[in-house]
């Protein structure tokens, strides 16, 4: 037996007793011993490591040390490690293997110089290209997210650079759009002033002013509005509504802008009521918005329609016209804020381009979607707005028996196995999986709490609160917050937006269920 064979027999004979110290001396100094780390994540790759040392030393070949080395650098960063303290770990491991070789006397005494050298080179070339290994592993993975965090910066660069021109665009616009208003007012107090003027001239003078400062005070009250929802401050006060009563509202508010271009306006509404739960002021504005769109961008003589009808659980509001029509790239990009300020210094229908934003954020606030239908260029706009029907009654909460909750997850299973939880418990359950059906359920359902995951799809748990909170009406339904994170930060952003209780997952379902009871005792006026 060579003297290598005998090497590889002491490194298996003394493994578990070399691993062992390795524990006891990583444990003592640092950065381990900053960390509380079981044996599996200490010893990490160095078992598999003393495996191909052995091997070596028989001649065989070492199937791992570079992969398992890599796996240390790339573990150990997850750890949080810096690279010196990766490198001081492996020099601790090879001063321990060393010194375990070196207490067999015996074994060395009978090695010739030659041998031993040999022995100690092979043992620290296996060695060095596990260490490189690591490192490797661990300086590619941060120069990886080095690089990801300069390209979001360039990206972040570019959407500032880009929020700085649409700013500039806007005001642009606002500017242009003050002017074209005061010109005529301008124009019509000047002409007020010469004595003698015919009293037809006078009267039109003032209607033109009148005219002039309700485009004004609509402009302001649009900008006002956008504000306030991006801050969350719009409430809605939701009633069981007619529909009928909100497209007649808005229709005669636009009117007189439909006269003026002598365009047609049909109106085909049912003989019977279609009730929703809206807020009456807020949903003439969504109409009106409409409405005021079509008749700006007809041609005179156009034809504009506006009908109602009931499909399934649904109330759908159509608004049609013939006129100047969208182009298709541009469909995407009609609810976008500000999106007609691109172009309404070349077009004479000009505006600020906010109101099919807020006409899109006020339908969502009352659980429905709105969506918008054009062949092109010249061949008319469609918009649809589909909200959900109100029950029989007003406030559909009072006929329960057993409080509602609603859970919104996107993990079927986890939505699954909480549902079966809370019907155990004794609540009535209905689920969603993203928000948008919350929102849905909200209006449509009326829940008396949600148990409310924040990852969702499309719009996240916060934009769902914030939302489920303009929703609401005489009763404030309890949010209960489900996330995989739970710092302070997030904490603090749960309650901006209006969530009660911010659970961590895995949750804790007996916090989750003494939440939810206490909530249910305080319905049934129970202590």
């Amino acid at each position: 037996m060579t003297v290598f064979h005998r090497i590889a027999d002491v490194i298996d004979a003394e493994k578990q007793s070399i691993l062992c110290r390795w524990r006891e001396e990583a444990r003592a100094s640092p950065p381990a011993a900053r960390r509380v780390l079981s044996d599996v994540d200490l010893e990490d790759h160095l078992p598999a490591l003393l495996d191909d040392l052995a091997r070596t030393m028989r001649g065989e070949t070492a199937l791992t040390v570079e992969d398992e080395g890599a796996k240390h650098g790339h573990q150990r960063r997850e750890l949080g490690y810096e690279v010196d303290e990766c490198l001081c770990e492996m020099h601790l491991f090879r001063r321990v293997l060393l010194d375990s070789i070196e207490s067999r006397r015996g074994l060395l005494a009978a090695m010739s110089v030659e041998e031993l050298t040999a022995v100690r080179r092979t043992m620290l070339d296996l060695l060095d290209r596990s260490i490189q290994a690591s490192v490797r592993q661990y300086t590619r993975e941060a120069e990886t997210e080095r690089d990801g965090a300069y390209a979001r910066l360039a990206e972040l660069n570019e959407e500032l650079q880009a929020s700085h021109r649409e700013k500039d665009r806007f005001f642009a616009v606002l500017a242009h759009e003050l002017r074209n208003q005061l010109t005529p007012i301008a124009t019509s107090v000047n002409l007020l002033r010469i004595p003698g003027l015919p009293p037809e001239r006078r009267e039109r003078a003032i209607g033109i002013i009148e005219r002039q400062m309700q485009l004004q005070k609509r402009l302001i009250d649009d900008l006002l509005d956008v504000n306030r929802i991006a801050h969350g401050k719009v409430q809605l006060e939701r009633v069981r509504l007619d529909l009928r009563e909100a497209v007649r509202n808005a229709t005669e508010s636009c009117l007189q802008g439909i006269e003026a271009k002598a365009q047609r306006l049909q109106l085909m509404l049912p003989s019977e009521p279609v009730h929703v739960l809206a807020d009456p002021g807020r949903m003439t504005q969504i109409l009106t918005n409409l409405v005021g769109n079509a008749s700006k961008f007809t041609h005179e003589r156009g034809t504009i329609s506006v009908g109602l009808a009931r499909e399934g659980d649904r109330a759908v509001l159509r608004v049609r016209d013939d006129g100047a029509g969208i182009a298709p790239e541009m469909l995407p990009r009609v609810f976008e804020m500000f999106t007609q300020a691109e172009s309404s210094l070349r077009h004479k229908e000009s505006g600020l381009g906010v109101g099919l934003w807020l006409t899109k954020t006020l339908v969502e606030r009352h659980g429905g979607t709105v969506c918008v239908e054009s062949e092109g260029i010249g061949k008319g706009t469609s918009f649809v707005v589909r909200l959900p029907l109100a029950g029989e009654r007003q406030d559909v909460r009072d006929e329960r028996s057993r409080p509602l909750v609603a859970v919104v997850e996107d993990n079927d299973d986890a939505r699954a196995s909480m549902a079966d939880i809370l019907s155990v418990w004794g609540f009535d359950v209905v689920e969603a999986s993203d928000g948008e059906e919350a929102l849905a359920l909200a209006a449509k359902h009326e829940p008396d709490a949600f148990v409310l995951d924040i990852g969702l799809p499309r719009i996240d748990g916060y934009e769902v609160a914030q939302r489920l909170r303009g929703m609401q009406r005489d009763r404030r339904p309890v949010l209960i917050a489900l996330s995989g994170y739970a710092s302070v930060d997030d904490r603090r952003r749960s309650s901006e937006a209006g969530i009660d209780h911010h659970l961590s997952k895995p949750v804790d379902v007996e916090q989750l269920h003494q939440i939810l009871d206490g909530f249910a005792r305080s319905e049934r006026g129970t202590s």
